[in-house]
């Protein structure tokens, strides 16, 4: 009865925590030896059919007791209370039963037994787990059978979970970390959390040892992870600078036995060792290689997969250095050098699709240059702003500005050495809210949830009821709006945290999306296509019994998705898109599209109810623009009435036989769309819960199912190539029984997908169903060029698809030879060309002409060539043949005139010339000697000019014989009594003239002029000017004694008065005496003065007179006249002349002025002489 069932679950529901204490209560204490060896052999899968049964009998008590107590329950109070704790054992069991039967099926290699067995235990699993109940003010979850029971179910699910997964090719990686050598006291979830912030400290093998040489850290994948790069985060604790690992070997396996070296870790905080390819990695080891007296702190170690590139550098002329490709490396010591020409030239970036850029970060490298930084928005190049000649800078523009392409624009010519460029958006100021029904605890302040640490929180409550309630948030905004494809969220795990609850963010539309669930895992990471946000919060969705520790919410950019990108068949149509969550816009300028050219935005995925604008369905009315929406690219089709229901790119289309010219700037294309996926149409609803997109999101254990049990699914297939070659097949797998029902797919049957054909492919029989679509294409008898869609059919049994996939094996469709290919204007052309002769023409245009030729002759000889093949090779040998140039004839050369010249050259004489212009003449004589050898006239007639232009050119010596001859006059002169700048400046022309003497290249006008300046230095000698002597007191005393009368003293005294008296007058007359001799002269004169002595005789007669002699009878005693005849001072007869002994000549007497002044003149003429007589003697030589 309900008594005995209830007892027996009972058995399995003692064990409970309480007060920090578990106590265990002996639950299953009977059970658990035979659960838990069941549950060892699981573990280690060693498990056997024959282990099987009793635990089949275990469980299908339990379940048997579960329905007899859910059933019969006599207390209907206590039936109720203990609802959640039944519900956990009736999914529990069902769970365990499944699970039982997906290892025997898997035993018994039975893959349908195995996946319906476990697809459906899997979700009765999942929902034991959702039976919840509220507890004060908490929501809490039942849970029975802790100790014993439920370990064994959660270890069946992990045992099939990998099998199941690779019986399917689906894959849930389940990620573990062993460790050799190593120990540690963190979680080692920490090294893959997604969170750089927690950490895994490692020690040696105990807590007080180094990390050894050789120990390693192995993460292991299961079944494998797709990754194409690893970067490891490793940090220094405080105060332990040397636990960082700076040498470890890092391996990888992609099979779990061969392990490949992929490189070293070097103590750098993070590194990304990139793989050589894309591989699915089941393992990664790190080694230690280097001792070092330390330990080791890993942050995280994640894996990546490269997305697709959405921009890529270019340059309007190739690098002279470096790469193009270098200018977006991340590297700014890299780059490209150019030589710009002279008209200028720009570098930059463009864009897969319209993309927000508000600010662009420039490095430049060894010659940088300044220009203008210009974007193309909407069809036309508009200046942005302006960058400088320097290294490293960032220009911010006035707003993010939706661009298809940026350039910096420099002019002139010369090096531009430019090393990176980097796009962004403007920075976005961060601003963390709440809803106003919560508020912060003391210091734990709502700014800390934005500080960008980990390790401080926000402490929050519910204003009214203290612990958080349902619809409780927390968030970000952003100013402006910030681009974001990675958000996330940290609060304290399974503390004061929320355990359901919804990450959103809000589009620049105002709207609000979903991003994910939160629970109470301490950090989530959430990534999405990229998005302009302008808000981003997390909100509780249930009563709790907690407050709320906040610790961080982050936003990042992710990965671009190709939304706004624009798709077009004209490389000429030049337009921008930019798409949302919910519309999207094609703008541009003035286009013209050709017959049959179409241009579109991609909205990234199918959307469903898209509506064109009224201003755009009226603007192209009457354009010759038709509106086409596809849902893969391949196949267009008209949109009708201005609504598509699913397409992932809408545009227009010129559908006419002429040219149109559409102005987008006028009338931009404007669409509205669903932000619910198009990729799946049906006629039915879903059950709640198990919506289209379950089919699409890799898990083997959630599904769509339908409500109705007729209808059809349609897949639309949004990209049906790869590496444009069809995928030839799709797999479906069912969720549960499969249902049997049908599935067909709408292909294309012609290489230019304008027609289609619905194919029969199959039913759904079994759990995995693999389709092929060429096959039952060729089976209706035609060709197969891609899929478009996928419809499954029901009636009566309901199906339940779990996973909906294209398979990556490709179909190559045959290439129909195009009929009646006209060859024979190209062999007329090539057996036109077969007669040429090589000889006749340059090697240089010979070359390309025989390749054309060749080229020409294979299209001849295949018969599968194209008429596009026969017209290229027609073309690209008439333009060869076009490019021949003839060898010109060899002319007759002459060499009369060299000759002629040579011979004149050889009859010169090297010292008649200066030797400069002989070296010029010596150096054109052996040039025209070997020109005689040259057979070019050009060169010939050439060295014969220059031959003659030298010996034109050649420079006499010059006579330097009379400016030797003046230099020797000048060295010889005595120059003494010259003034000293006079000297000076016959010295210098001297000089002057030695250095002229020397020159051998000096000309005979500079010798003439070398001469001639030494004969004017000697004309220009000047006498040195005696100083003044002052002879007015000698005068006066001579003057003074000539009145003195010689009677009135004794003859002695007088004799001595008239020797000074005429030494005095001597030196008076004496032109050259110097003034000591004056001074001596006077007083000579003062002193016989002064020594005269008075004649005291009587009258009668100076004694010895004769008698009767008169006095002045004798001569010289005449008053005035001097004894001998000469008379005194005074008298009329001047002084006469003395005769020259042996000559007539008279020489003039001493002191005699005019004797002074010959003697002068004739000085003065022995120089002047001696001038006349070089310039003379230059005159005659020059003559």
């Amino acid at each position: 009865g309900a008594s005995d069932a209830l007892r027996e679950l009972s058995e399995h529901m003692k064990w409970y925590q309480g007060g920090g204490v578990t106590f265990e209560s002996r639950e299953s204490e009977a059970a658990k030896p035979m659960l838990d060896a069941f549950r060892a052999k699981v573990e280690d899968g060693t498990v056997t059919v024959d282990d099987l049964a009793e635990i089949e009998e275990f469980f299908s008590g339990l379940a048997e007791a579960t329905e007899t107590y859910k059933t019969s329950a006599g207390n209907a109070a206590m039936r109720e209370q203990i609802d959640p704790w039944i519900g956990f054992w009736e999914d529990g069991t069902e769970a365990a039963l499944r699970y039982l039967k997906a290892i025997r099926a898997h035993l018994e290699n039975d893959v349908d037994g195995l996946l319906i067995e476990y697809t459906q235990g899997k979700g009765a699993f999942d929902a034991a787990l959702m039976h919840s109940y509220s507890y004060v003010e908490d929501i809490q979850y039942a849970r029975a059978g802790t100790r014993a029971v439920w370990p064994v179910v959660e270890a069946m699910g992990e045992y099939l979970r990998p099998i199941a997964s690779d019986a399917t090719g689906t894959v849930e990686v389940q990620t573990e970390v062993t460790l050799k050598g190593l120990g540690t006291t963190n979680p080692l979830g920490n090294l893959t959390d997604g969170d750089t912030g927690t950490t895994v400290h490692f020690s040696g093998s105990n807590a007080t040892t180094n990390v050894e040489v050789g120990d390693s850290l192995t993460l292991s994948y299961d079944p494998y992870v797709t990754a194409d790069s690893m970067t490891i985060v490793q940090s220094v604790p405080d105060g332990r600078p040397q636990d960082v690992m700076r040498d470890a070997l890092v391996e990888y396996t992609t099979d779990g036995e061969a392990w490949v070296e992929l490189g070293h870790i070097d103590g750098t905080a993070e590194q990304t060792l990139d793989f050589p390819e894309t591989v699915q990695l089941k393992g990664l080891r790190f080694t230690n290689k280097q001792y070092y007296n330390g330990y080791w702190q890993v942050n995280e170690i994640s894996l990546g997969t490269s997305a697709a590139k959405m921009s890529e550098p270019f340059a309007s002329v190739e690098p002279t250095e470096g790469t193009v490709a270098a200018l977006m490396d991340g590297e700014t010591s890299t780059g490209a050098t150019f030589a710009a020409p002279a008209e200028g030239m720009n570098a930059g970036i463009t864009f897969v699709k319209a993309t927000e850029v508000g600010q662009l970060a420039i490095s430049q490298g060894s010659s940088p240059r300044a220009g203008v930084i210009e974007g193309l928005v909407s069809g036309t190049w508009t200046k942005l702003g302006d960058f400088a000649a320097t290294a490293d800078q960032t220009v911010t523009f006035e707003a993010n500005t939706a661009l298809t392409s940026l350039r910096l624009v420099v002019e002139g010519e010369g090096a531009w050495t430019l090393n990176e460029l980097t796009a962004s958006r403007l920075p976005s100021t961060t601003t963390p809210v709440m809803n106003d029904t919560m508020a912060e605890y003391e210091s734990y302040t709502l700014d800390k949830v934005t500080d960008g640490n980990t390790g401080t929180y926000a402490h929050l409550k519910n204003v009214e009821s203290n612990n958080i309630r349902q619809g409780d948030w927390v968030g970000v905004t952003f100013e402006p709006s910030k681009r974001v494809g990675k958000v996330t969220f940290v609060q304290e795990g399974n503390g004061d945290c929320i355990a359901k609850g919804e990450i959103s963010y809000q589009g620049e539309d105002g709207e609000w999306y979903k991003i994910g669930d939160v629970d109470a895992s301490g950090t989530q990471t959430f990534e999405f296509p990229n998005v302009n946000v302008k808000a981003i919060r997390v909100t509780n969705l249930e009563n709790t019994s907690k407050w709320w520790k906040v610790y961080e919410i982050t936003a990042e950019e992710g990965v671009e998705s190709p939304a706004g990108a624009i798709v077009n068949n004209d490389s000429s149509i030049a337009l921008s898109g930019v798409a949302n969550e919910t519309s999207a816009t094609i703008t541009g300028g003035e286009v013209t599209f050709e017959p049959g050219a179409y241009a579109a935005i991609d909205l990234a995925s199918l959307r469903t109810d898209i509506a064109i604008s009224q201003e755009t369905i009226d603007a192209l009315a009457g354009s010759g623009l038709t509106l086409v929406y596809s849902t893969n690219g391949l196949g267009w089709n008209a949109v009708e009435d201005g609504h598509v229901d699913s397409a992932r790119y809408v545009g227009v289309r010129n559908e006419t036989d002429e040219a149109v010219t559409f102005d987008f700037s006028a009338a931009p294309i404007s669409l509205t769309f669903s932000a619910v996926s198009g990729a799946f149409v049906s006629t039915s609803e879903a059950v709640e819960g198990a919506e289209t997109d379950k089919m699409l999101d890799g898990s083997l254990t959630t599904y769509w199912r339908p409500v109705d049990e007729q209808g059809t699914l349609t897949y639309l297939v949004s990209d049906p190539l790869v590496d444009g070659l069809p995928r030839d097949g799709a797999r479906i797998l069912s969720w549960g029984e499969p249902s049997g029902a049908s599935v067909s797919a709408k292909v294309y049957t012609s290489d230019d997908y304008s027609t289609t054909q619905v194919v029969e492919l199959g039913t759904l029989e079994h759990s995995i169903t693999d389709l092929s679509f060429s096959e039952a294409v060729k089976a209706a008898g035609a060709e197969f060029y891609g899929v478009e869609s996928i419809s499954i059919s029901w009636d009566g049994t309901v199906p339940s698809i779990a996973e909906v996939s294209m398979l990556d094996a490709t179909y190559e469709p045959p290439v129909e030879p195009e009929p009646g290919v006209d060859k024979s204007e190209l062999k007329a052309a090539v057996d036109a060309a077969a007669q040429l002769v090589e000889g006749d023409y340059t090697a240089e245009s010979w070359a390309p002409f025989a390749e054309a030729l060749t080229a020409a002759e294979g299209v001849l000889a295949d018969e599968d060539a194209t008429a596009a093949d026969v017209a290229s090779a027609l073309d690209a040998l008439k333009t060869a043949q076009a490019g021949l140039v003839e060898v010109p004839e060899e002319p007759e050369v002459s060499y009369d005139e060299l000759k002629a010249a040579i011979e004149a050259a050889g009859t010169l004489a090297e010292d008649d010339y200066t030797p400069s212009s002989w070296a010029v003449l010596a150096d054109a004589l052996a040039a025209a000697q070997d020109a005689l050898a040259s057979t070019d006239q050009e060169v010939v007639d050439g060295a014969t000019a220059a031959l003659n232009d030298a010996m034109s050119a050649l420079v006499e010596r010059a006579d330097t014989s009379a400016l030797s001859d003046a230099i020797d006059a000048a060295v010889a002169l005595d120059t003494t009594g010259k003034t000293e700048e006079s000297v000076a400046a016959l010295n210098d022309a001297v000089e002057a003239a030695r250095e002229v003497l020397a020159n051998a290249e000096a000309t005979q006008d500079v010798v003439d002029a070398a001469t001639q300046a030494i004969a004017d230095a000697i004309a220009g000698l000047e006498d040195v000017e005696a100083p003044a002597v002052d002879t007015s007191k000698l005068a006066e005393a001579v003057a003074d004694a000539l009145t003195l009368k010689e009677g009135d003293y004794t003859a002695d005294s007088w004799a001595a008065l008239v020797d000074a008296r005429e030494a005095a007058e001597a030196v008076l007359a004496n032109a050259d005496a110097t003034q000591d001799e004056v001074d001596d002269a006077l007083a000579a004169l003062e002193a016989a003065r002064a020594a005269l002595v008075e004649d005291t005789t009587e009258p009668g007669g100076e004694p010895g007179e004769e008698p009767g002699e008169e006095p002045g009878d004798k001569p010289g005693d005449k008053p005035g006249e001097e004894p001998g005849g000469s008379q005194q001072p005074g008298g009329s007869t001047k002084p006469g002349g003395t005769v020259k002994p042996g000559s007539d000549e008279e020489v003039p007497q001493t002191g005699d002025p005019s004797s002074l002044a010959t003697t002068a003149v004739a000085g003065a003429a022995g120089v002047a002489s001696v001038a006349a007589a070089l310039v003379a003697s230059r005159k005659v030589r020059r003559s």
